[in-house]
């Protein structure tokens, strides 16, 4: 009886240890699943955040390249002009200049825009001359004594503190008055030279 009742204790203590250590392996197979489980997810996030932040910045790259061959666009176009300018200013400012303060080069300026004027016309007009004021003298003179002489038509001379240099010329009524000023010549002139300046210097 007793040995039975022994034989039947290590009988359940057997199956019971036996049913605890499947028991403990079924535990330590499922942790084994779930964290095999987490890091394939973990692997699979770190791969797709890899993935975007390497999207974002070859996005980037390419952005900061774009931005950064506009404005080197744009400085070497600035660049261009101002050189441009500056030869075109060295080439017409200074010139035009020098030959509006040549009291004779502007007295045959004015000379050939009043017989521009035909005062023998069937509608003769009455011509004004405006001219800086810095002028009033010598040309002043010349232009009563030689000009209005041959202007039968009339021809009336002012003198406007905001002219700085060469004249206006046209009709006394003041309908238009065509330009002849430092700023005038140097338009004209640059118009001719920007091209030629621009191929000489930044052609290839």
């Amino acid at each position: 009886m007793r040995n039975k009742l022994q034989e039947l204790t290590e009988k359940l203590y057997n199956e019971g240890l036996a049913k605890g250590q499947r028991t403990g392996e079924d535990i330590i197979d499922k942790a084994k699943q779930d964290a095999a489980t987490i890091i394939a997810n973990a692997n699979n996030e770190a791969k797709s955040i890899v993935a975007n932040a390497k999207k974002e910045a070859e996005e980037l790259k390419s952005k900061v390249e774009s931005d950064i061959k506009m404005a080197s666009v744009q400085t070497l176009s600035a660049i261009r002009q101002r050189i441009e300018s500056e030869i075109i200013k060295i080439a017409v400012a200074e010139p035009v200049k020098e030959a509006l303060t040549d009291k004779e080069f502007v007295k045959k300026i004015i000379g050939e825009a009043v017989k521009s004027f035909d005062s023998k016309s069937a509608s003769p007009v009455s011509l004004e001359i405006l001219l800086p004021l810095s002028t009033k003298g010598e040309l002043e003179a010349y232009l009563k004594n030689t000009i209005s002489k041959t202007f039968v038509s009339g021809l009336e001379i002012k003198f406007d503190k905001n002219l700085t240099s060469g004249f206006k010329i046209g009709p006394k009524d003041g309908s238009y008055h065509l330009s002849f000023t430092d700023k005038d010549f140097e338009s004209l002139f640059s118009e001719y030279l920007r091209p030629v300046t621009r191929k000489i210097v930044f052609d290839k």
